[in-house]
């Protein structure tokens, strides 16, 4: 019987060890900056609802490749993944707050629709 549990033991730690999330978080940090590269183009090109489409068609797979991500173990990400994960979408929200707040100050009618944008791309984090 101790065989047989040291056997589970090392199968089941062996299992846990080799799954790495690092792929998974580099789709969504790819993912992430190109929604907000593209949203920020087009809040910048005085189109706000076209920045909304845009976000809108790709809303689910951001969101799907966060979930992956979000419920990772700790030791299941790499350093410098952990790294990347709280510094680029940071460096994203400025690029994107920065496009923001030019929209804004071309289209002073279009503030709410952008920052309702902007806080709803900010919240794919809280999900």
């Amino acid at each position: 019987m101790k065989k047989l549990s040291l056997i589970l033991l090392l199968f089941w730690s062996v299992g846990l060890t080799g799954c790495s999330r690092d792929a998974q978080a580099n789709a969504f940090l790819k993912e992430y900056a190109s929604v907000t590269a593209d949203v920020g183009a087009k809040l910048e090109a005085g189109q706000p609802d076209e920045a909304r489409a845009v976000y809108e068609s790709r809303k689910a797979a951001l969101n799907a490749k966060w979930q992956a991500v979000k419920y990772a173990m700790p030791f299941q990400l790499s350093a410098e993944t952990k790294k990347r994960i709280n510094a680029e979408p940071q460096q994203n929200m400025v690029e994107l707050s920065e496009a923001a707040n030019k929209a804004i100050k071309a289209n002073p009618n279009s503030e709410a629709k952008v920052q309702a944008l902007v806080l709803e791309l900010a919240n794919v984090f809280k999900q």
